[in-house]
């Protein structure tokens, strides 16, 4: 959840006494109960960790249950809606919240957010300053780092972008390179591991494959598939990697399909600190050439809809697959599944389409 959504659902709710909750947008249903006198901020807009346009349907259920809310007026709720500028941006999905009431304002328009902000200039300089200070190392690439230099790294924010130099400085160099940037340098980072450190990558890629780790439910049939240990999962070095948390934002394949992760939520659960550390982790994991298939076929569903689309199609965050590793996906995963209503205006299924003459025929709603 970001920052500052948060800071604007808290900081409205103390100045109006009332109440404030973070939420994801999967977690309204029909049987959601609004609080009275609250302010809720949501998030997850079309997928945890990039993008899945397949989520269309599920984003309009859930505003049409926030404006009936509104409408009703039985209740004081007020809702600060998040979205990444890409999704605000798009024609598609902008047009989403544009049809069902939503107003989405310019980022630097927002109340508690200015991008152009002397506060908020001054607290990336202070924090880049501490990294530099810090550094043990006389000669570490991070004392070079100017300010400027750090601006100018757009792909993702200032201070997550500080957050990764701090995390390793040896990644300094790759962070401001134009042609690399943060995710490269991150990617690079993982996919060193394998080499230099086997058993950790290993724990790494299990994240990657399941979303998360459950302390209490170690998934053996994914695990064999890709020779991982359990021990590799209670590596201290994996630990700066990683957070705990009790409950998890809900997966959009689990709603859809009926799964009850309620058990699941039962136990503490191992995240990245970060999804940016996970799509790294993911794009790592996944350019090993001789795993690309075998991620398509294994690796969490979320994970292959919001961050693979066809060859050529590819975005900041998102890495290709060609037409043998989608034709397999599609019949190994989707063919004959429940998800497979919900997934058929998503690229990877066009392109299938497309390349073999509209010979597969989807399952639809």
């Amino acid at each position: 959840m970001s920052t500052v959504g948060k800071k604007i659902a808290s900081g409205y709710a103390e100045a109006n006494k009332i109440s404030h909750k973070f939420i994801n947008y999967l977690d309204i249903s029909d049987e959601f109960e609004f609080s009275d006198k609250t302010v809720y901020y949501i998030d997850g807009w079309y997928g945890l960790w990039n993008n899945n346009p397949s989520e269309q349907r599920e984003v309009e259920k859930s505003l049409r249950s926030i404006n009936e809310r509104i409408k009703s007026k039985k209740q004081n709720i007020k809702f600060v809606i998040e979205l990444r500028s890409e999704i605000k941006e798009s024609e598609t999905y902008g047009n989403v919240f544009k049809a069902n009431g939503v107003s989405c304002s310019d980022q630097n328009r927002t109340i508690l957010l200015d991008t152009s902000s002397i506060k908020k200039e001054n607290s990336v300089k202070k924090h880049l300053e501490c990294i530099k200070i810090n550094c043990g190392r006389a000669e570490c690439s991070c004392k070079k780092i100017e300010f400027d230099k750090l601006r100018q790294v757009t792909i993702i924010g200032t201070h997550l972008t500080l957050k990764i130099l701090d995390f390793d400085h040896t990644l300094s160099d790759d962070i401001i390179d134009e042609r690399k940037g943060p995710l490269a340098a991150m990617k690079n980072h993982f996919k060193a591991l394998k080499s230099n450190d086997k058993e950790l990558f290993a724990g790494i890629l299990y994240i990657v494959l399941n979303g998360s780790y459950d302390e209490g439910n170690f998934k053996r049939d994914i695990s064999e598939k890709f020779n991982i240990e359990k021990s590799s999962l209670a590596l201290p070095s994996l630990q700066r990697y990683i957070t705990r948390k009790d409950t998890l934002a809900p997966m959009w394949s689990s709603k859809v399909c009926g799964y009850n992760t309620q058990t699941d939520n039962a136990n503490v659960h191992v995240v990245f600190w970060h999804n940016f550390l996970y799509i790294s982790a993911f794009h790592a994991c996944y350019e090993e050439s001789d795993e690309k298939e075998k991620m398509m076929l294994y690796c969490n569903m979320d994970a292959i809809l919001q961050l693979v689309l066809p060859v050529g199609q590819e975005s900041d965050f998102t890495v290709q697959a060609d037409l043998r590793s989608i034709s397999s996906f599609y019949d190994k995963r989707i063919k004959g599944q429940k998800i497979e209503e919900h997934v058929v205006d998503h690229p990877l299924m066009k392109y299938l389409r497309e390349k073999h003459n509209s010979a597969y025929v989807f399952k639809t709603v």
